[in-house]
């Protein structure tokens, strides 16, 4: 196994080194293998062997190696953490940006141990070489040390300076010119890493208080990089610079600028041959450095690597500025190497005459803009989606409480039909009419109920939550609405098979599933055709192995939606899944829905295999793992001895009903249709033996009145009712204990005394 030792191990506000640890099985192992590692959560579930992330839960982690000379790792810094990081990129930069200061002073501390080996072959240095020879060590801290020098350094800067230098060797750098030190410590630390000789010309201070050119040649020697040794001679050149000093200082300043500056510069002269181009010209033009220098573009035309297409759009406008003597803008789009790959650039040309209007040359600026183009378009594409998203959002908070409503009046009608249908007498023909007329009542309701029960689990504000059920029982549950979303011209074909198991899945999101595949295949249809809705049990003994996916051997049950329409190209069944991807012309979703589909599937162990051709249909197959259905004990206790309820309910009409009903039942009950006054009853009341409500009161919800009601009688057991799922009310924060029961509006008389009968005395 990999071991590993921290130098640096920082948690719950101290500083913990030295730790060793295996790293082959946890997030250090992977850095290591792959140069950075990025988890965006659940970090325990993906390294359960790693006990020490056991309290990050579904946590985070962001890695980068240290970086070595050879590339090779010197280690790695890793930032654990028990929520998502907001900005993962910048988590990088900022890693990557202490990994190699880490490694800067790594290989500094190495430097070290080569530096004392290099003083030993001084020889070659004498008192009577005609200049300053010196040897010194040279520390990745910055700091020298020297231990060897001639004389010629009093010659070279004056007593007090050479004096100052042999005292303090570092202070050095306090006597380069200012201008140059930047230029200076870069070379010398270009040619440090890679242990070659430098020979470069500067300035520095003596003691007369001014700045002479000196000429340094340097040789870094040393295999550690924490400490170097350095043989370096220096001259006086002073002389030699001093009539040529500004010119070169001018052209040095002015090539840095140009070659700086974040746009391709090009000069050309009154022939139009090039005489300088900056490094972002070359690469829009596909040049090298030796290409261009004494070139045209009409003589660039014959290189084979050049962008032929740009030299035409940039040599079309050159005639045109020479004949407007004034500068030219342009916004060009140029076609790189393959014709998908395309190139924005700001243009300008700038013509050059002298006094007298003869042509001088011509300046030709050009900026790519591409990415701040595709940056623009993504901001406006994020854009349209939030709104997008806002409305479904706002659309899904309407349809749960429309649905929420819809099922109170719902649990009304069935109720009292069911109450009028129990005091029906004798079966007389007017009897009979009224008898069947209230039956279709509850008809019409039920498939009301199963309405709205779809609706809410339609809407877009659904959270996987790891609930079970039943596939095929839910398939013909929602085979009725999934054809109503096909459309009236699509024939939607059922071929559905029963199984004893269940699946890892809410009721709501194997719904969501279904619907986001019934309405894609219903897109790839044009919205005429038919929809093949199958599900039926899959064993396999050998792995199930395709482009997007691979599962074990096992039990699973297999959905399959498929139409005939105009199928997905090859090219973009490796994108399918991806969020924001869709191949309709026409913006008529958020790209999402296969996204999600994904996301839920593969959350149970699943998978999803697409099978299209384009002109000849897509078959979308769902494997869902099977697992044996577990059912929660209940405690049915026979008895007659009525049972004092308090029932609460802030509908009047379903206060009555359920009032009516449990009296019917021979029980003793006492209503209340707010928290308050239910809270002001159980204080009157005595020795109550259940507390029946419904979720969402007007002035609360109903797990907080339990708690105030338990203040009053500890250990009340409660039955709930509510329009809403146990799984969706968590993902509101409210949760329900396990042994309380829950009713789902809407449900019939017989069901509530059912459940009330497990609670009898």
């Amino acid at each position: 196994p990999i071991r590993l030792r921290s130098l640096a191990h920082y948690r719950n506000g101290g500083l913990h080194p030295d730790e060793e640890y295996d790293a082959s099985r946890s997030p250090s192992g992977k850095v290591l293998e792959l140069g950075s590692y990025y988890c965006a959560e659940g970090i325990w579930e993906k390294f359960p062997l790693d006990h020490r992330l056991e309290v990050l839960g579904n946590g985070c982690c962001l890695g980068v190696i240290i970086p070595g000379p050879d590339g090779a790792s010197l280690g790695h810094l890793s930032v654990y953490d028990s929520r998502p990081l907001e900005n993962p990129e910048f988590f990088e930069q900022v890693l990557r940006l202490f990994a190699n200061r880490a490694s800067t002073e790594i290989m500094r501390l190495r430097a070290v141990d080569s530096s004392r080996l290099a003083l030993q072959r001084l020889e070659t240095f004498t008192e009577e070489f005609p200049g300053w020879a010196l040897a010194y060590k040279d520390y990745l801290n910055g700091h020298r040390e020297i231990v060897f020098s001639n004389t010629r350094c009093e010659d070279l800067f004056g007593p007090n300076i050479a004096a100052q230098i042999m005292a303090d060797p570092t202070s050095f750098r306090t006597l380069i010119h200012p201008d140059d030190l930047a230029d200076v410590q870069a070379r010398h630390r270009a040619c440090r890493a890679r242990n070659e000789q430098l020979q470069m010309d500067y300035r520095i201070k003596v003691d007369s208080g001014e700045y002479r050119w000196m000429r340094v040649v340097a040789r870094y020697t040393g295999q550690s990089e924490e400490v170097k040794t350095v043989h370096s001679i220096m001259f006086d050149i002073e002389n030699e610079r001093r009539l040529s000093r500004q010119a070169v200082e001018l052209s040095h300043q002015v090539g840095i600028l140009i070659e700086a500056v974040p746009m391709a510069v090009i000069l050309r002269d009154s022939a139009g041959t090039i005489q300088f181009m900056n490094g972002s010209a070359r690469q829009i033009l596909s040049l090298k450095e030796d290409e261009w220098p004494g070139q045209t573009f009409a003589s660039l035309h014959d290189l084979k690597t050049v962008a032929h297409s740009t030299l035409r759009e940039i040599a079309q406008l050159d005639q045109a500025a020479w004949q407007s003597r004034e500068r030219i803008d342009r916004h060009i789009l140029l076609h790189g190497a393959s014709p998908d790959k395309q190139q924005a650039l700001d243009c300008s040309w700038v013509p050059l005459f002298d006094d007298s209007g003869d042509r001088l040359g011509l300046v030709t600026t050009l900026r790519d803009v591409t990415e701040a183009i595709e940056e623009q378009r993504i901001r406006l594409h994020l854009q349209e989606t939030d709104q997008r998203d806002r409305r479904m959002d706002a659309l899904g908070r309407l349809a749960e409480g429309v649905s929420h409503e819809f099922e109170n009046l719902l649990t009304a009608v069935l109720g009292y039909s069911d109450i009028c249908l129990s005091r029906l007498g004798a079966e007389d023909e007017n009897t009979l009419k009224v008898k069947d007329s209230l039956e279709k009542i509850q008809a019409a309701a039920s498939k009301a109920s199963e309405l709205s029960r779809s609706l809410l689990a339609f809407s877009a504000r659904k959270h996987w939550k790891g609930d079970s059920c039943n596939p095929a029982e839910i398939l013909r549950e929602f085979a009725p609405s999934l054809s109503h979303l096909a459309g009236s011209q699509v024939t939607l074909e059922t071929n559905i098979h029963s199984t004893e198991n269940s699946v890892s899945l809410s009721r709501e999101d194997l719904a969501d599933i279904l619907v986001h595949l019934v309405s894609n295949a219903r897109e790839a249809l044009n919205g005429r055709g038919t929809i093949r809705l199958s599900g039926y049990i899959r064993l396999s003994d050998q792995p199930l192995i395709w482009r997007q996916h691979s599962l074990p051997a096992g039990k699973y049950y297999l959905i399959e939606v498929a139409d005939d329409g105009v199928g997905i190209a090859d090219a973009d069944l490796g994108q399918i899944f991806d969020p924001f991807f869709t191949t309709s012309p026409e913006v008529r979703g958020r790209g999402m829905g296969l996204a999600m589909v994904f996301g839920l599937v593969n959350k149970t162990g699943g998978g999803v295999q697409v099978q299209s051709q384009v002109g000849g249909g897509t078959c979308m197959q769902v494997f869902l793992p099977l697992t044996k259905t577990t059912v929660s004990p209940t405690t049915s206790i026979d008895g007659s001895e009525a049972l004092k309820i308090l029932i609460v309910e802030d509908q009047p009409s379903l206060l009555d009903l359920f009032t009516e009903v449990l009296q019917a039942g021979g029980h003793q009950t006492t209503s209340a249709s707010s928290i308050k006054e239910a809270v002001a009853k159980a204080k009157s009341a005595v020795n109550l033996d259940l507390l029946v409500c419904d979720i969402f009161l007007s002035d609360g919800n109903g797990v907080e009145l339990l708690e105030q009601i338990r203040d009053i009688q500890a250990e009340i057991p409660v039955v709930f009712f509510s329009g809403t799922p146990r799984s969706n009310l968590q993902a509101q924060g409210i949760c329900l204990p396990d042994d309380a029961p829950l009713l789902s509006k809407p449900f019939r008389p017989t069901q509530l005394l059912q459940t009330i009968a497990r609670f009898r005395k």
